[in-house]
Parts: structure tokens; C-alpha cells; sequence
């Protein structure tokens, strides 16, 4: 009895260094960071959440294409987003992302990591809401060798369920 009280104490104070849930094709994602201390009383790390898809090659299963949402309540823009492209892709056409036949963002590559190239990526309200509303995003791109169009769809199931879950982290700090 003394071992099942102490044992429920101490659970209470202890948070999970890190957490990873499932909803359909997308996963919520918070790992604890060391933060830069302002001031002496704030804590040395902090939680970072974020909303994550990745596509893989079927063959290979090698990862051809990854998004990922982050929280931005404190900013203008609803959410951030980052898409990780494949390499062999024409980095000045940049790419566009499309719900149906409408674009609602075109982005600029940032960078070419090891993992693949980075385009950030502004998500608006009106953005979100039809992230939220559909079955598919497309990813439309350009390949640096031919120049031929590179369409990779993203599928938006679980994706409101996901926003959902890291707007609420996010308000309760992580």
C-alpha cells in the first residue's frame, strides 16, 4: 500500500521526455530541448511539438518526401511548415503546394541537408482550413535533369485530428 501511494506521487511530478501519437497518416511529435535560460527561474528545457508525414519509395523504402507543421500561435501565421524534398529536383523553380486544382503556398528552397532539400513554408488561416477540409495535398515540383513536372501527393487523413492535438500541446506548454 505505502509503495502504490509513493509510486502515484512521484509519477505526477515526472513528464515524458518525449511523446509520439498517431493520428491516420500524420504523427504528433514533442521532444524536450535544452532552452536557452532568459531569467533564472525559467525551466532548461523546453518542449518542441510538431506534426509530421513522411512518404516513402515503395521499393526501397527510402524517404522521398516529409512535411512537417509546427505550432505558431505566437506569430501572425496560424502554423509553419517545412517540407523536405528529394534531391535530382530543380531548386530555382521552387515548389507549389495545391488542394485540388488551387495553390496555396509556392516556396523557395532554403537549404540541401543530407536528408533532402528544405522549403519553409507560411501557412494561413485560409491555408489551414483547407488542409483541414480535404483528402490530399500536392506537392508539384520540377527535376533539375528534364524539367518535367514532379507531383508527389500528401494525404491529409488524420491531419485535422493532428492540428488539433498540437494546438493544444502548445497551449498547455508541451
Amino acid at each position: 500500500m505505502i509503495f502504490g501511494v509513493a509510486g502515484q506521487a512521484n509519477a505526477q511530478d515526472v513528464t515524458p521526455s518525449a511523446l509520439s501519437e498517431t493520428y491516420g497518416d500524420w504523427i504528433v511529435q514533442c521532444v524536450n530541448a535544452a532552452a536557452p535560460k532568459q531569467q533564472e527561474q525559467e525551466p532548461a528545457t523546453k518542449r518542441i511539438c510538431q506534426v509530421s508525414q513522411s512518404l516513402a519509395q515503395g521499393n526501397s523504402n527510402q524517404r522521398i518526401l516529409m512535411i512537417v507543421f509546427e505550432d505558431t500561435a505566437k506569430d501572425k501565421q496560424p502554423l509553419a511548415g517545412t517540407v523536405i524534398a528529394p534531391f535530382g529536383i530543380d531548386l530555382q523553380s521552387g515548389l507549389a503546394l495545391r488542394i485540388k486544382d488551387d495553390v496555396y503556398a509556392k516556396a523557395a528552397y532554403k537549404t540541401c541537408l543530407p536528408q533532402g532539400c528544405v522549403a519553409p513554408v507560411a501557412v494561413d488561416a485560409k491555408f489551414e482550413a483547407a488542409l483541414r477540409a480535404n483528402e490530399k495535398l500536392t506537392v508539384a515540383m520540377t527535376a533539375s535533369d528534364t524539367g518535367a513536372p514532379v507531383t508527389l501527393d500528401v494525404s491529409l487523413k488524420g491531419l485535422a485530428q493532428s492540428l488539433d492535438r498540437l494546438k493544444k500541446l502548445a497551449a498547455a506548454g508541451g
